[in-house]
């Protein structure tokens, strides 16, 4: 949807440690298009392949880093 508003989505894979995915995406996640991070002010997707209705210290540090480059 925020494609088709014109925006550009960064689309990034991690691990539970927060490094980047390397192995294979499959099932609903294959049509992720792993693109990278991009500038901090950007709309990104962010999936965590290998973590199943969990909150973990990478996912917050993530948040806290987008919400503080947000509200500079």
């Amino acid at each position: 949807m925020r494609e088709k508003m014109g925006r550009r989505v960064y689309q990034v894979a991690l691990t539970r440690e927060g490094e980047p995915w390397t192995l294979p995406l499959t099932k609903d996640r294959a049509c992720l298009r792993p693109t990278g991070f991009g500038p901090l002010g950007e709309d990104h997707l962010i999936l965590f392949p290998d973590l199943h209705h969990a909150v973990i210290p990478a996912m917050e540090a993530l948040v806290e880093h987008f919400v503080l480059a947000w509200l500079r």
